[in-house]
């Protein structure tokens, strides 16, 4: 799973399409957990959210997920 932590700015509404500027802060890379049990842990994530094939905007605390992530990955704290 491709991980990247950000900013999104820059956020325009158009007719037929929605366009934002994401500054990356935190580029985890490529991380690969045990299974998807695991990383549904992590990101408190349903089974169709971690399959998605495009990036999502989740609501919810993101010092939270850090957490969890760097208690599951530790190299990544």
């Amino acid at each position: 799973m491709l991980i990247k932590y950000g900013r999104i700015s820059h956020i325009n509404l158009g007719r037929k399409e929605v366009s934002a500027a994401f500054q990356i802060m935190i580029d985890f890379g490529e991380v690969e957990f045990e299974d998807i049990d695991a990383a549904r842990a992590v990101f408190g994530a349903d089974k169709f959210q971690l399959y998605r094939t495009h990036w999502a905007v989740r609501e919810g605390n993101a010092h939270e997920i850090l957490n969890r992530l760097a208690e599951a990955k530790p190299n990544l704290a």
